[in-house]
């Protein structure tokens, strides 16, 4: 347990070039003068413990995706798609111009962002998880435009995006919803599913997304453009809602409500029981490549997000 009761919950961590980053929830709401919760840990394998960074910017970030060891991307309240460097030793935060710009919307959130290439995508839609989703995409460094997707359903938001490469990207969202794009065209990829998908992974062995809200579920298919989706949840388990999923290697973590941790072995994942107790909602999950794992959560059920913590698995 590296950070525990801390005052904005957390609910993603990404780890890029030996820095370890972390956002999350406005401990005291929109309206209040805390801002959202950024922590950067610059070598987790010192005794320096993650330092806490003011962007000035309230309501909560939802999502962060680090391009290196001093620059990252998040997203979260307002609409809001940010780049934040701390080379300098404080946060240097450019927003990023997006359809919500200006908007003054803290109900339109981007759950989810993503760096690739020369690309920047940012999934979301309003807070609730009932109407209002879309797609967002920046090319070379330009504003943030909405992407039209294949799709007909309606009422729906996207949770998060993940990628190999910048013409290998899927999306995942409520109604099972999921889309893959391959540098060219957007796909819908059909689940058999009305599960609520929050997060998607990938590795070289193809793709798992993980959701709720009633049950846990974990889905999973080949990289192939005809593999088929497959539910791939424990058939012995009764799974609360799953929310974090991370892939790399062979390797693979879930995490969810009530302290849930899934590890998988040998293409299959089981659960695992934390060492200590753990009671709340973990929301996001991290392999890295010098071994650490990782994952965060908190209080997530309703507005303000507080009772952030982080946790470390070391080598």
């Amino acid at each position: 347990m590296v950070r525990e009761s801390e005052a904005g919950a957390l609910l993603s961590i990404r780890a890029k070039d030996g820095a370890v980053w972390a956002v999350g929830g406005d401990p005291d709401g929109v309206d209040g003068p805390l801002p959202g919760t950024l922590l950067v840990d610059d070598d987790p394998t010192d005794e320096d413990d993650f330092i806490s960074y003011d962007t000035a910017l309230q309501g909560d970030f939802w999502w962060v995706d680090p391009v290196s060891a001093e620059v990252a991307y998040f997203g979260g309240s307002y609409g809001r798609v940010a780049r934040v460097d701390i080379s300098s030793g404080a946060a240097v935060v450019e927003e990023l111009t997006t359809p919500a710009s200006g908007q003054g919307d803290d109900t339109v959130i981007v759950f989810g962002v993503l760096a690739v290439g020369d690309d920047v995508w940012a999934a979301g839609g309003r807070l609730g998880g009932l109407a209002d989703g879309f797609l967002w995409r920046s090319q070379q460094g330009g504003a943030l435009e909405a992407v039209t997707l294949p799709t007909a359903a309606t009422n729906y938001v996207l949770w998060k995006a993940a990628a190999r490469t910048p013409d290998d990207v899927w999306f995942v969202g409520t109604k099972g919803l999921t889309f893959h794009w391959d540098g060219a065209t957007m796909t819908e990829l059909a689940v058999d599913e009305g599960a609520s998908l929050f997060t998607v992974a990938l590795d070289d062995e193809g793709a798992v997304a993980v959701g709720g809200p009633n049950a846990g579920r974990i889905i999973s298919r080949g990289l192939d453009d005809d593999a088929p989706w497959q539910d791939t949840t424990p058939a012995t388990e009764l799974l609360p809602a799953l929310f974090g999923v991370h892939l790399r290697g062979g390797d693979g973590m879930i995490v969810g409500q009530s302290g849930m941790l899934l590890t998988r072995k040998d293409g299959v994942f089981s659960p695992e029981q934390f060492p200590f107790n753990m009671f709340v909602t973990l929301h996001s999950c991290f392999l890295g490549d010098d071994g650490y794992a990782w994952a965060v959560g908190g209080s997530i059920s309703g507005l303000p997000l507080t009772g952030g913590v982080l946790l470390r698995r070391s080598p």
